[in-house]
């Protein structure tokens, strides 16, 4: 899913689950979009086996829970990616939790003004980066434009920050590098790469 084509699916099951595994863990808030009317919460981590997650309406709205069995559409949006899918209810209970079933797809589509070149199966392509801890590491390059870049590294390998800049230098095919200053804005699981997140960054003070 790091491909450049918009919108982009997701369908398989086991995608489904990792993906609401990571809308649990890194995306703060959802919509759930009950009767025309949107309720903003939270929602919990899946379970495989009753291929269900659970949503919490914030503290303090004013909701008005669903007939089990109604389709709700629940979106999000995560850095430059906006997300969304249908899914029924399949408990509803009182205080604004509610169980909701699997979604058969999830859509992400891309918000970008630029187009970006996506160059990960390119040879030579990386971007030299300072680990904050006083070293350099050269990591992959997923895609580029003039307006940012982004790039995947292991998890657990450095502590990225969203809104935190960075010295770096993109290393080129030719063996050249341009030294930019980069700031981080999403950090995201890079869903066909398992065990490694992608950053999305933007170039701070690039002519």
């Amino acid at each position: 899913m790091l491909g450049q084509n918009s919108p982009q699916w997701l369908t398989t099951r086991e995608d489904v689950i990792a993906h609401l595994y990571f809308v649990a863990a890194e995306i703060g808030a959802v919509d759930v979009e009950v009767g025309g009317r949107a309720v903003s919460g939270s929602v919990s981590f899946p379970s495989p086996e009753s291929s269900t997650f659970s949503f919490f309406a914030t503290a303090g709205a004013e909701v008005t829970a669903p007939d089990e069995g109604a389709v709700v559409r629940v979106a999000y949006r995560r850095g430059e990616s906006e997300y969304a899918f249908l899914t029924e209810v399949s408990e509803s209970g009182t205080g604004g939790r509610w169980r909701l079933a699997f979604p058969r797809t999830i859509e992400r589509s891309e918000r970008r003004i630029v187009a970006r070149h996506r160059v990960l199966a390119v040879g030579g392509f990386r971007i030299r980066i300072d680990t904050g801890e006083g070293t350099m590491v050269a990591l992959p390059l997923v895609d580029l434009s003039t307006a940012g870049l982004s790039f995947v590294y292991e998890d657990g390998e450095i502590d990225f920050e969203v809104g935190r800049s960075r010295a770096a230098s993109i290393l080129m095919p030719s063996g050249t590098s341009i030294p930019v200053l980069i700031e981080v804005r999403n950090l995201r699981a890079a869903e066909d790469r398992p065990g490694q997140r992608v950053v999305g960054c933007r170039f701070v003070g690039l002519a």
